[in-house]
């Protein structure tokens, strides 16, 4: 195993972190509730269950019609399509399927637009900290 950086293993420890991988199989029912209620609706929805917003956030984004992003940071991952990202402090961004961006908070408000598809990360949102482990 590599030695990583003090807490570059979100807290788990590196002898733990390999135990958190299931690699087994699962059915339907078990791959839905891995499922945010955003996977297959409108924008800004989460893909991922409410369990996983202590430790990061993806949101669905859809250029059609206009997605507004609120300041974050956050990375954008384009899934399909192809359209542009506006933001307050320049010209857009032509962005196309394959393409990732980092969006610094300081692009203030930003909009994804045109026949375009993307997944947005970002980190926790604000609140307290989440517990470590136990142990």
């Amino acid at each position: 195993m590599v030695d990583a950086a003090p807490g570059a293993d979100i807290r788990m420890g590196s002898s733990r972190a390999p135990a958190a991988v299931d690699r087994a199989g699962v059915d339907a029912a078990a791959l839905a509730r891995l499922r945010g209620p955003g996977a297959g609706v409108a924008s800004g929805a989460s893909v991922l269950p409410p369990e996983a917003g202590s430790s990061f956030r993806a949101e669905l984004c859809r250029g059609e019609p206009t997605a507004a992003l609120d300041p974050g940071f956050s990375v954008l991952v384009v899934l399909d399509g192809a359209g542009t990202l506006g933001h307050e402090r320049g010209r857009p961004l032509p962005v196309s399927a394959g393409q990732t961006v980092l969006i610094p908070y300081a692009a203030g408000h930003t909009e994804l637009s045109g026949p375009v598809s993307a997944l947005r990360c970002r980190p926790p949102a604000p609140g307290p900290p989440a517990p470590g482990p136990a142990g």
